[in-house]
């Protein structure tokens, strides 16, 4: 009987070793030692392994069954909706897209304004500079009708820059 030491057993460890579980053969044995001591326990192994209620493992199985059947039929309703999904899915990405485009110009645009207030700011500084220096220059003159290219510099100044 396969349900006994024989196959049941060399099945269970090859099972063990197949899926990843363990690949070490004293692990598989645990497995099974376990297993076998808990089936007999609970009442649904007889003592030399075989199965004693074959009544619980096709009702265990067959529960088991019906939740793949209710996830089946799940996936059956959610594929009558997958065109309608996938149509929703696409227009929210193009959405998601063009948000993120449209994030990136104003970022850029901002950067390149920045870039502008800081050159104005520069600019600012020297003219303010300029205009002290030449402030300082008339305060120091004694008679600034005397120095007609002080003045020129200063007319020049104000009608180039402002």
């Amino acid at each position: 009987m396969v349900e006994t030491h024989g196959g049941g057993r060399q099945n269970l460890i090859q099972y063990v070793k197949d899926n990843g579980i363990s690949d070490k053969e004293n692990s598989a044995k645990a497995i099974w030692q376990v297993g076998r001591g808990d089936g007999e326990y609970l009442g649904v192994l007889n003592d030399d392994g075989s199965v004693k209620d074959w009544d619980f493992f096709a009702r265990w199985i067959g529960e088991e069954v019906q939740d793949q059947n209710q996830e089946e039929a799940k996936s059956a309703e959610t594929n009558g909706l997958e065109p309608e999904l996938k149509d929703l899915k696409e227009r929210i990405d193009t959405v998601n897209d063009e948000n993120k485009q449209s994030i990136n110009d104003i970022k850029e645009e901002l950067h390149n304004l920045t870039e502008k207030v800081e050159q104005q700011n520069v600019n600012l500084q020297k003219q303010q500079k300029e205009i002290k220096e030449l402030s300082e220059e008339l305060k120091h003159m004694k008679q600034p009708k005397n120095n007609p290219s002080l003045w020129k510099r200063v007319r020049n100044y104000f009608t180039q820059n402002m």
